[in-house]
Parts: C-alpha cells; structure tokens; sequence
C-alpha cells in the first residue's frame, strides 16, 4: 500500500493501481478475518472506555513502549535486520508521539496521522542517510502505528450491526487515514528528494549549492 500510494502521487499508474488494488483486498481480507473472530467472540464495536487517570509520565511511557515493540515486532517479521529495526522502533516513538498528542490537543485524526508521517518520513530520510540503510526498510514497519484498523473493523462490525450511520462515518475516517498516511510520506520524500516530485524519466538533477570556506592565508 505504501509503495503503491508513492507510485500514484508520481502518476505512475502502471505500477500504482495494481499495487493498490492488491493492498486493498489484502487489507479487506485482514478485516474480514478479524470482524469473523470478534464476531464470535461478542466484540462490539462501541468505543473502549476512557483511560484511568495516570501520571503523564507513566501514560506517555507506556506509549512509547507500545510503539517501539509494535515497530520494532513488525519490523522483524518482515525480515528487517536488527538495527534497521530498532532504527524504525525509534522513528516509529517520534511520530506516534507527535499523532497522540496532536489527537489529544483535539486535533482530527487525519491531520495528526499526515503529520506524523511527515516527521516519520523525515526521519527515516535522516537516519538512513546516518547509517547508511535503505529508507524503505524502514518506512514500512514504522507505518503500522499508523495504520486505521480499529475504524475498518468498526466499519463492518456497524454494517453487520445494522448502523449504517456509523459504519458510513467509520469507513470516511478509514479512508482518510490511508489518504493522510500515503501524503504525509509524499510530502516527507518531496522535502528530502527534490527529484523525486518529478514524473519524467529523466529529471533534472537538482543540486543544493554549497558554500565555500574560504580558508585563512589564501
């Protein structure tokens, strides 16, 4: 789905809406298979309840473990080697971050979801570059903390209940968050690779003029 969303916004839809299209029934199937396994299993699609109060301390360090097992898990079972795991683990703490307090300051889900990506984005053009690792490697596995799957299974869990109006208002916040994941990518590559944005196949090469140091005695 990332790569496809990347080849769209380069209107490359050769190999876009194919890859789209199979993202989407891998992403279809996925839900199906978890609404059947909430299904009888009495999982209702209500809201959970509010968090118990906590130090802020204790709740923002509970999210960041959450968030680097989550990356860092998924990670390895995309046959991520270790450090570019742990890489994206960390990236994948920044951004969660900045999307959970954006989402408690009452900001829309989506637009803290495009801003988090973009920070994500950005840092995995960073680190890579530090360490030297390709940056897909670790884009991917840090998207999963980003990924709206509690609002797809909603979806089907309101239609299977009857209530379409929710499910209706589910699936809009769905596709929102794919939209705000696959832009907040391409904003993030347009800003660390200025020859990406172009869709020729040739593009200029852009060079980022250097100063010189002008060293003492010349």
């Amino acid at each position: 789905m990332v790569t496809a969303g990347l080849e769209l916004t380069q209107l490359d839809l050769t190999a876009g809406v194919p890859r789209m299209t199979y993202a989407a029934m891998i992403f279809v199937a996925i839900a199906i298979g978890v609404w059947v396994v909430a299904k009888a299993g009495g999982i209702t699609g209500d809201p959970p309840p509010p968090v118990p109060p906590m130090a802020p301390a204790v709740l923002w360090g509970l999210r960041a473990v959450a968030g680097f097992v989550a990356v860092f898990g998924w990670a390895l079972m995309l046959n991520a080697p270790l450090r570019p795991a742990m890489v994206a683990g960390v990236i994948g703490i920044v951004g969660n971050t900045v999307r959970l307090a954006m989402a408690d300051s009452g900001i829309p889900d989506h637009v803290a979801v495009f801003t988090g990506c973009v920070v994500m984005g950005l840092g995995c053009a960073w680190l890579g570059g530090v360490f030297r690792l390709e940056k897909i490697i670790m884009t991917v596995p840090t998207l999963l903390v980003m990924v709206p799957g509690s609002s797809a299974l909603r979806t089907l869990l309101y239609f299977d209940a009857g209530d379409v109006n929710r499910a209706v208002a589910q699936g809009i916040a769905t596709m929102l968050g794919v939209v705000a994941m696959v832009a907040g990518l391409s904003a993030a590559r347009m800003l660390t690779d200025p020859e990406w944005i172009f869709t020729r196949d040739d593009p200029p090469a852009i060079r980022v003029p250097v100063p010189r140091i002008r060293r003492r005695g010349n």
